[in-house]
């Protein structure tokens, strides 16, 4: 009987603890390795939004909704697992750019909603300012519990819920955890902090509160600023590294949506060979060409 191979994982981020799991669940001894200890640094100060949206070409799109798809298989591996299909809706871009959005990704098959204010007040029925035209994808999620370009990210003490799920409003992405907490950055990856983050987080959290009903009592808790490891084309690295025996490499941007699937591929292609062919895009190889 062969004895379980041996891996080690270098980062303890939400795709570095993914691909640990699915190599522990397949056999492997592994071993983590991380300054930062679990949850590692990008991770906890993301906006943790799961969706297959905005400006993906076809071919990554394909790879994102099988991760949201492979979500939905890991919440059911992991009980306990604090993750909610809780929708979005999202009207920070111009009308004419928000239809071809919808019309590209519906004709993708993307579960796309075309909405007026009144719908939007539905879905959102504390927002100040419902949009009079928004798409709303009932299918896009978050990773509930969370508290390299900076993205400056605020977080409020924990209220009564205001937000049913994602919203996207110009310059004002938001959400709610489980715990309360209102989640805000100018955009999902969070924005610019500028010289002062401090300064920039309580304007950003007075636009917060001004774009929804019943905040008064709202209140700042922290902000954080996320660094968010980011391939200079802006696209993941998945994939072996050529002539560095046993060295594999996975970096991306967009890791809260891509964790378990990432982590089941590279698991397999780690200790059976095997690559998946929606991984055929990433590897470390194009840079090279």
């Amino acid at each position: 009987m062969s004895s379980p191979k041996q891996v080690i994982v270098i980062g303890a981020g939400i795709i570095g603890a993914s691909i640990a799991w699915h190599l522990t669940k397949a056999g492997a001894q592994v071993t983590v390795v991380s300054e930062s200890g679990a949850g590692g640094v990008a991770t906890p100060n993301s906006f943790a939004w799961v969706n297959a949206s905005w400006g993906n070409p076809e071919i990554y799109f394909q790879l994102r909704i099988r991760a949201m798809s492979e979500w939905t298989r890991l919440a059911k591996d992991v009980p306990g697992l604090p993750f909610a299909w809780c929708g979005g809706l999202c009207f920070d871009l111009p009308p004419d750019r928000l239809e071809a959005y919808a019309a590209e990704h519906s004709s993708w098959g993307y579960g796309i909603e075309r909405v007026d204010a009144k719908r939007a007040g539905e879905i959102e029925p504390n927002l100040v300012a419902p949009p009079d035209f928004a798409v709303y994808v009932a299918e896009e999620g978050v990773e509930l519990p969370l508290d390299t370009p900076p993205g400056l990210i605020v977080h409020s003490r924990p209220h009564r819920k205001l937000l049913n799920g994602l919203v996207h409003a110009e310059r004002l992405h938001m959400r709610q955890t489980a715990e309360g907490r209102i989640i805000a950055g100018s955009d999902f990856a969070g924005g610019d902090p500028g010289e002062d983050p401090e300064a920039a987080a309580r304007q950003l959290f007075a636009v917060t509160k001004a774009a929804l009903r019943g905040a008064d009592e709202l209140e700042l808790d922290f902000h954080t600023v996320g660094y968010r490891p980011t391939p200079v084309d802006g696209f993941p690295v998945i994939s072996r590294a050529d002539g560095v025996g046993g060295l594999y490499i996975a970096v991306m941007h967009s890791g809260i949506t891509l964790a378990p699937a990432v982590g089941l591929f590279a698991a397999r292609e780690i200790l059976e060979g095997e690559r998946d062919v929606l991984l055929t895009p990433y590897g470390l190889e194009r840079f090279a060409r």
